[in-house]
């Protein structure tokens, strides 16, 4: 069964505490993680879609994702104010609206910033994700620029776009250190112990409580660093990374 890798986080914290906990023998709470751990395999399952072709019948796309798109959402908010925190005062944002994590809707904005500000003027363009980041990269090319463009979640096409030049950077967050960190916490929990020596500072949540927190490094991927960080943490291979149609720009960038 394929599953989806932003389940993996999920998965890995519900199986590491099953087994310490059948490790020291104390089975009815590793039965309960394994459980869990099945559940979140199921609910992030991935498999192949077949498009029904009978006659008579309404078809509606679907991937099985569940997200809350726009402003309303609170990473939103946070990414802006985190961009903005290191723009402001250094660059001239002419033009920021919000893509609704959707490409369709990002490159119909960036389309319409290349109408209003004119293709030669725009120097560079941030993306909250990759996902948008693909339909900007789409709106530049049509213009016939290639501005700096970055983007996260280091998602299979963005690291394509990488290496082919038509994206800067994206942002990588390992899902091991989250997933260790979720384990560490959950073993504390079951054994009455407090948790704050691994959710070592506290941050606020989106209805404003202050909450523990361990807050990860992030990492910023570029073609230089490709190998040492998606290929090297095993979220991608080699061969799922350079297709075909990429071979030639990873031998370039070194990765073989």
């Amino acid at each position: 069964m394929k599953i989806d890798k932003a389940g993996l986080p999920f998965i890995a914290g519900a199986l590491v505490p099953a087994a310490l906990l059948a490790d020291a023998r104390r089975f009815g709470w590793a039965t309960g993680f394994a459980a869990l751990a099945a559940f979140f395999a199921y609910f992030f399952r991935d498999p192949e879609r077949r498009v029904p072709s009978e006659p008579g019948l309404v078809v509606s796309p679907a991937d099985g994702r569940v997200v809350v798109a726009g402003p309303a959402d609170p990473n939103a908010a946070l990414f802006k104010q985190g961009a903005h925190a290191v723009l402001d005062g250094q660059v001239d944002i002419a033009y920021e609206q919000s893509g609704l994590w959707k490409d369709t809707v990002a490159n119909q904005k960036v389309t319409a910033a290349i109408t209003s500000l004119g293709a030669k003027n725009i120097k560079g363009v941030y993306s909250a994700n990759d996902g948008m980041a693909g339909g900007i990269a789409t709106a530049l090319k049509g213009a016939g620029i290639n501005p700096p463009l970055t983007g996260q979640d280091a998602e299979l096409t963005a690291i394509q776009r990488i290496l082919a030049g038509f994206q800067s950077s994206t942002i990588y967050k390992a899902y091991k250190p989250e997933a260790d960190a979720t384990a560490e916490i959950a073993v504390d929990l079951l054994n009455g112990k407090s948790f704050t020596s691994v959710a070592d500072t506290t941050s606020k949540s989106g209805s404003g409580q202050t909450v523990p927190s361990k807050l990860l490094p992030a990492t910023t991927v570029t073609k230089a660093n490709i190998n040492d960080t998606v290929i090297k943490d095993g979220l991608y291979t080699v061969g799922e990374v350079c297709t075909a149609d990429y071979a030639s720009a990873c031998a370039a960038a070194g990765i073989k």
